[in-house]
């Protein structure tokens, strides 16, 4: 891969992401399974449910992902691992068969919404990075960006990588994660916690409600 760039976007119930990945096929043509694991949170129960919303396109032409269930027993398990809890329903895996030709360059992109899970009563987000480690050589360049312009800013969330890796705080509302020939780790997850606003903040942001006239 050479490049991919992600931006998770939150809202007060729930985030979009929007991803460009950038493909060349160094050797032969072929046609590979691109897999998107379906980890849309519903809710306390950590319930791994359906997107609100998927849409993919391949070099700018729209492309079709189907639901499937059991597909590559490893990724299956770094999902269970990941979220704590072995998956419950089918159609875990998003899938489509595509063709790399050789020499050739290929940009997939995809946008989805998802709700958030509540672990602790903060709104939760996880992104499966590890996912990338399955490409044949590291990732060129690698932009992780995380907009909170809707939720209050970068004061209201956090998001996490590893221990080691600090975010860049691109705005007041956005912190970024770059990398240069990247390799992450097949279980690396970003999460991503978003503060509940108290009642009171929430009518100072927001606006108090307009006096009734009639009283």
């Amino acid at each position: 891969m050479e490049s991919e760039e992600v931006t998770i976007r939150l809202a007060e119930h729930d985030y979009g992401v929007d991803a460009v990945f950038n493909f060349i096929n160094t050797g032969e043509t072929e046609t590979m399974a691109v897999v998107f694991p379906r980890l849309g949170w519903t809710g306390s129960d950590r319930k791994i449910g359906k997107f609100k919303r998927f849409y993919a396109w391949v070099d700018g032409q729209t492309a079709t992902f189907e639901e499937q269930s059991g597909f590559l027993f490893t990724a299956t398990s770094i999902v269970s691992r990941l979220f704590g809890n072995p998956p419950k329903e089918d159609g875990l895996w998003l899938v489509c068969r595509i063709p790399f030709p050789a020499g050739k360059r290929r940009t997939i992109n995809v946008v989805y919404r998802a709700g958030y899970g509540h672990p602790g009563g903060d709104a939760h987000v996880r992104y499966l990075v590890g996912t990338g480690s399955s490409w044949k050589d590291n990732i060129g360049k690698a932009v992780l960006t995380i907009d909170g312009t809707q939720v209050g800013g970068t004061r209201n969330f956090r998001a996490i990588l590893s221990k080691s890796l600090t975010p860049k705080l691109t705005t007041e509302n956005a912190v970024t994660f770059e990398f240069d020939n990247w390799k992450p780790e097949p279980h690396q997850k970003l999460d991503i916690l978003i503060k509940r606003e108290e009642p009171e903040k929430r009518l100072e942001l927001h606006g108090k409600p307009e006096p009734d006239a009639s009283k």
